[in-house]
């Protein structure tokens, strides 16, 4: 949903601001509002996943990130354009941290590759559909309706959520040090030639 927006956001910019100079420094702050809000985001949802659940965490991203795109469709000037991109930006990153730690939850362990790669694999298709999607879409119906598509991709993603995936606290009664690699085991060096 996030690549949909993509192409369309610097002429969303450009409407916005019809008589300004600035169209491209201002759509870089449109695209870097988000990316940053995300970083910080990032920690603090991943962290209240391990505390109150991932699902919860990710319902509640997916959700204020349906509301939040829906909102941007309705914007009429940058300053409220770039405050919605810096929510939009924190609650995207409560969907990564925990949808990553949610696949590391639910994943045996004799599956983790397939699984990370299958997700590797969804990432980049939708990296090269949702770009196309999105210009498509504001082609026919216009700039704004990429946004209320976004918005509905995420509340699809909130109820299959809220269908399909399981409700499973992180696991806190097997030690930390039985999970990752043993404290006092040294990685073997790669031979070279």
């Amino acid at each position: 949903a996030t690549r949909v927006i993509g192409p369309v956001l610097p002429l969303f910019v450009a409407a916005l601001l019809p008589e300004s100079s600035r169209v491209a420094t201002m759509a870089g702050l449109v695209a870097g509002a988000s990316a940053a809000s995300s970083s910080v985001g990032s920690v603090v949802l991943g962290r209240a996943g391990d505390r109150i659940g991932y699902r919860r965490v990710l319902l509640g991203s997916a959700v204020a990130a349906s509301i939040i795109y829906l909102l941007q469709a309705a914007v009429s000037s940058i300053i409220p354009l770039v405050l919605l991109q810096i929510c939009v930006g924190f609650a995207l990153a409560g969907s990564i941290s925990t949808l990553t730690a949610l696949l590391a939850t639910l994943t045996p362990t004799e599956q983790t590759g397939s699984v990370f790669g299958v997700s590797t694999s969804v990432v980049a298709g939708a990296n090269a559909i949702g770009p196309m999607m999105g210009a498509s879409v504001a082609v026919a119906f216009g700039n704004r309706s990429t946004f209320v598509l976004a918005s509905a991709i995420f509340m699809l993603a909130v109820v299959l959520i809220a269908l399909f995936l399981p409700d499973r606290q992180p696991s806190t009664d097997v030690p930390r040090e039985q999970v990752s690699i043993h404290k006092n085991q040294q990685p073997k060096p790669i031979k070279t030639r």
